[in-house]
């Protein structure tokens, strides 16, 4: 348990390893901070900061405990990793009032560079302001990113998707209100299946697709409008296939904007709607 105030000298990080740690005050790291809760709790009811500077902050633990303390990583990017690369459950073992205690303008990274864990939305969560730049990354072998509880990811900046072996699924698609520019890259196995609330303007720099899997899935279903603004491919290719749905309609940004490439693809609206293209591919 920290009690008192704890400051790394001159540009020297700040580590703190333990079963368990609850920290009550201020740790400060120059050279970044580094939490190793192991299988236990961090509880953080102090403050973690870098002073402000690009240097990493990085808490790995069990479960967290955030609420009632703050994390100001400055430019740095700030990392929260399970332990053993183990799942985690956003909305619920990381809720919106937890995420809303870090603060940087760099990454805010779910998950480690290598996680082999599930990222799951297991209730609907929201990423504040104060984070612009969310990174979710299940990378390592079997990794990926789920929505078992079909609620919705809310991010009002940029939001990146980087999965080993899924992201969403045929089934249970990845529900997000992304106000910002949104990533989705997906490597070995499994799918990419969005549903955004939102416009989408695929092709463009603003929603940026890549399933390297060979015969591998995108959809994207849009309660809004889907926007053709440059080529779309699964660059895995193979059997590959394409959909893209609208609750609006389905237009290109200007004739010939781009083109939407696979072994197959389906363009169309939701029941009700008749405003879309023919397919290109």
């Amino acid at each position: 348990t920290i009690n008192e105030v704890i400051t790394a000298s001159g540009t020297g990080a700040a580590n703190l390893p333990g079963v368990g740690i609850d920290n009550n005050d201020t740790v400060t790291g120059p050279g970044g901070i580094n939490v190793d809760a192991t299988t236990g709790t961090f509880t953080n009811a102090g403050t973690l900061t870098n002073t402000g500077n690009a240097a990493a902050i990085t808490i790995v633990a069990d479960d967290w405990d955030l609420g009632a303390g703050t994390i100001t990583g400055g430019s740095g990017n700030v990392t929260i990793a399970r332990t053993a690369d183990a799942q985690i459950d956003l909305g619920t073992a990381l809720t919106t009032a937890e995420l809303a205690t870090v603060t940087t303008t760099g990454n805010f990274y779910i998950g480690s560079a290598a996680n082999t864990g599930t990222i799951d939305i297991a209730a609907a969560v929201a990423f504040a302001a104060s984070t612009p730049n969310v990174v979710l990354q299940a990378t390592g072998a079997g990794g990926m990113i789920t929505d078992s509880s079909g609620a919705t990811i809310t991010v009002p900046g940029n939001l990146t998707m980087n999965a080993d072996s899924g992201i969403g699924d045929a089934v249970n698609n990845i529900f997000m209100d992304v106000s910002g520019n949104f990533s989705a890259t997906n490597t070995t196995a499994g799918d990419i299946y969005l549903h955004s609330l939102n416009d989408v303007q695929i092709g463009g720099a603003s929603f940026v697709i890549d399933e390297q899997v060979a015969g591998g899935t995108i959809s994207v279903i849009s309660d809004g409008n889907i926007a053709i603004a440059g080529n779309q491919t699964v660059s895995g290719g193979g059997a590959s296939t394409i959909i893209l749905d609208a609750n609006g309609g389905i237009y290109e940004t200007a004739a010939g904007a781009g083109t939407i490439t696979a072994a197959t693809v389906n363009l169309g609206t939701e029941p009700g709607n008749t405003d879309f293209l023919g397919e290109n591919g």
